[in-house]
């Protein structure tokens, strides 16, 4: 099982970019407008600079649009969500609203089968708590239940503060 969890592993290389401190203030708050990590945005800014340069093969173009499209549509939903009643279930119940949407489900579909690597999901969720500003380390601003773990309704008594989740975990 291990070796086709290797082989399945896209090779990366890492570039450094050197930024005076002003700069490097003001991509943070870029980034963090558009509800991306420093460098998850500078990556999704230099693939947007090789498709518009041609330097890019229909392929990879297509999974990149189809992965931010599907991104987008998600995290733009969380948010109309959360607008209307702030809650502490917002990327599930952002998931639960987005599948029953034809074209989104589509898309998801497609996105799956052009990809070796199926990672997208941990995306939303990083993603809508990085864009309502409700992650801050491993410490969230509102109280927030491990998804993945238990439903909400299961959990005991919430003394309403925030919930700190263990080391290791990235939900």
């Amino acid at each position: 099982m291990e070796d086709k969890m290797d082989v399945a592993r896209e090779q990366t290389e890492v570039f450094s970019m050197r930024l005076s401190a002003g700069k490097a203030a003001a991509f943070r708050r870029l980034a963090s407008t558009e509800g991306r990590d420093p460098a998850e945005h500078l990556e999704y800014l230099a693939v947007e600079a090789m498709i518009a340069a041609g330097l890019l093969p229909p392929h990879e173009v297509e999974v990149h649009r189809l992965r931010e499209g599907l991104v987008r549509r998600f995290v733009d939903a969380a948010v109309r969500i959360y607008a209307a009643t702030p809650r502490t279930d917002i990327t599930a119940e952002a998931a639960r609203q987005i599948v029953a949407e034809a074209n989104w489900l589509k898309d998801y579909e497609r996105y799956k089968e052009l990809r070796e690597i199926r990672t997208i999901n941990p995306t939303f969720g990083r993603r809508v708590k990085l864009r309502l500003n409700l992650l801050t380390g491993k410490q969230f601003a509102v109280p927030q239940p491990n998804i993945l773990s238990y439903a909400s309704h299961l959990l005991p008594q919430d003394d309403g503060g925030p919930h700190v989740l263990p080391a290791g975990d990235d939900s």
